[in-house]
């Protein structure tokens, strides 16, 4: 993608203070276009272990926990869903050494992304309701 270079210049003065924030890579005047220093920030290793089942149970154990606590204690849900999301992110900052900011950006984008959902659902059955009821029955 060719970007005039003006373009090129105001984009990276405006987001290489955001990543320097959210993913603590350092303000340098080096040649390094902002993506090389974001890309280059986080390299997670994907098999810590270099076992596939100890990476595996470490990957499904908010999964674990969350029916566990739900199907096995019977726990409230919204409590299950608590604990299975904190577990993801303790999982993701010691087992996989995911910066802690970054893994609160992942989780703030995950409940950002299921709001959105359930919200554009919830919507559309309110308004098909309304329309039910202002039309009366088929």
């Amino acid at each position: 993608m060719n970007v005039p270079k003006s373009w090129e210049s105001k984009l990276g003065a405006v987001l290489k203070p955001i990543a320097a924030f959210a993913f603590r890579v350092p303000i340098s005047a080096g040649r390094k276009s902002i993506r090389q220093e974001v890309v280059n920030a986080v390299d997670p290793d994907l098999r810590p272990t270099r076992h596939w089942v100890v990476v595996n149970a470490g990957c499904g154990s908010s999964i674990i926990v969350l029916f566990g606590l739900l199907a096995g204690l019977k726990v409230r849900p919204h409590w299950c869903a608590i604990a299975g999301a904190s577990t993801a992110v303790a999982v993701a900052i010691i087992f996989f050494k995911m910066p802690p900011t970054l893994a609160a950006l992942s989780f703030g984008y995950g409940v950002a992304f299921g709001v959105l959902k359930i919200a554009w659902i919830v919507l559309a059955a309110v308004y098909l309701y309304d329309i039910s009821v202002e039309t009366g029955p088929i």
